[in-house]
């Protein structure tokens, strides 16, 4: 008998949004880290370690099937062994420069991600930089976020240094956990009514309109995506900590992050604009258990915070503008409330919405609905912290530091991504080259940088 894992619905979202970018033309919806190397990773040692995962961890080393009287997508836990020469891939760059990498992972950024045929969790060894190996970990984002991705690293490393027999590994029950349905088991039918016609409702009656960096699109694909980094140094990166606790009370602040950031896009806005406008930015807020937190899960809510202009022109009134939402959020439980009209409105097949998601994405309407599940922000950033202790190797070679960002919707257009190590900084901007030009992007990370520094 087949033994399978079936998804939540936040989860069905992420593969409606999988079928429905595709159907559009674009890669789907997954996820790229970044973690380089000092030396050459263990490339025998990483394949061994990634099948005592798939022990411990099932849905790591599944396939997606459809089921067959819904249509629903789940994973197939008992899948046969993959080919290991193709789930961890080796990749020779030639040349041997930075320039190289870029062209070669971006190549590979904007490539479908086979999750039928492969395990959803797929590695590519980049190899002949001077300094070492760049290893990228790739996934779909309806399989995890960077949380759970960044925990499954871990477990990785753990399993590669202690090379335990894989015969003596159980399953740790990761794939029968069901944190979702537990947090709607006192959520009755109407209020889950209640929460998908909250969310129909404008997320701000009678304001003004929702600056965006990017014109509003045509129904033509909007072309190759670019990613530009920035990685500060671990003296900025103190710094920029310094400057979270004096204005944010803390470290690190995602309500800094974003004020900082809607700040430097205020910036770089053409002029004129509606002195009566709002920016938007999502509050993702991860609702995984500290104990024993779900690896192979989404369980992340995104709410929304809504910035006036106004504010956006000082970064410390942006940030308290944040906070006082965030906060609120937080009081009102409104990721319940996400998460329950999820549970209806992911209810019809999976295609049903993929479609409607398509027809919605090539229109170039522009949602602003209260809990924004269709909306499109002025900005998206993702912050990611550390992994929950210190790394200092991976699979045989020294980790010098690591990153990640993800496949963009054509709205907005752009994506800013933070990831902080233990002692650094790092920023990742990708962009629709015809929706937002990377001159454009890297103009917003320098400014986005100068004011995480001087704010």
């Amino acid at each position: 008998m087949a033994h399978y894992q079936y998804p939540n619905p936040l989860d069905l979202l992420f593969f409606a949004e999988e079928q429905a970018t595709r159907r559009a033309g674009l890669p789907g919806v997954h996820v790229h880290i970044h973690l380089e190397l000092r030396g050459q990773v263990d490339v025998a040692g990483l394949r061994r370690a990634l099948l005592a995962l798939y022990r411990v961890y099932p849905t790591a080393g599944a396939r997606r099937e459809l089921e067959i009287r819904t249509g629903r997508p789940r994973w197939r836990l008992d899948s046969p062994a993959p080919d290991m020469r193709r789930v961890v891939q080796l990749h020779a760059v030639t040349p041997p420069t930075a320039a190289q990498l870029q062209h070669d992972v971006e190549a590979l950024f904007a490539a479908p991600l086979d999750i039928d045929g492969l395990p959803p969790v797929q590695f590519h060894v980049f190899r002949g930089l001077p300094r070492g190996d760049v290893v990228v970990m790739r996934w779909p984002h309806a399989l995890t976020d960077g949380r759970g991705a960044y925990s499954l690293l871990e477990e990785l490393a753990r399993l590669y240094d202690e090379a335990p027999d894989p015969a003596a590994l159980t399953s740790a029950g990761d794939e029968r956990r069901d944190d979702f349905g537990r947090m709607l088991a006192d959520y009755p039918i109407w209020r889950r009514l209640q929460a998908v016609l909250e969310l129909c409702r404008p997320a701000h009656p009678g304001c003004g309109p929702v600056l965006q960096l990017a014109p509003r699109p045509g129904v033509t694909s909007p072309g190759p995506m670019h990613f530009v980094l920035r990685h500060l140094t671990p003296e900025q990166t103190v710094q920029v900590g310094d400057r979270m606790r004096r204005v944010a009370g803390t470290s690190p602040s995602g309500d800094y992050l974003r004020g900082c950031a809607l700040h430097a896009l205020h910036e770089l806005m053409p002029k004129p604009q509606p002195s009566h406008g709002l920016y938007t930015v999502m509050l993702l807020l991860d609702n995984r258990r500290r104990q024993g937190p779900a690896m192979c899960w989404n369980l992340t809510s995104a709410l929304p915070l809504i910035v006036p202009a106004e504010a956006a022109g000082d970064p410390v009134e942006a940030t308290r503008v944040i906070h006082r939402q965030t906060i609120a959020h937080v009081r009102a439980r409104t990721g319940l409330q996400y998460y329950a009209a999820l549970s209806l409105l992911m209810y019809p097949p999976t295609a049903y919405v993929a479609a409607v998601l398509r027809a919605t994405m090539l229109s170039g309407r522009r949602h602003t609905s209260g809990l924004m599940l269709a909306g499109t922000p002025s900005l998206r950033l993702d912050f990611i912290g550390p992994f929950s202790r210190p790394l200092p190797r991976f699979c045989g070679a020294e980790l010098h530091n690591h990153y990640g960002y993800s496949t963009l919707l054509p709205e907005p257009g752009f994506a800013l991504h933070v990831n902080l190590t233990h002692d650094r900084l790092n920023i990742i901007g990708v962009c629709f080259e015809s929706r937002v030009p990377v001159p454009t992007l890297t103009a917003l990370m320098d400014r986005f940088v100068a004011t995480l520094l001087d704010a």
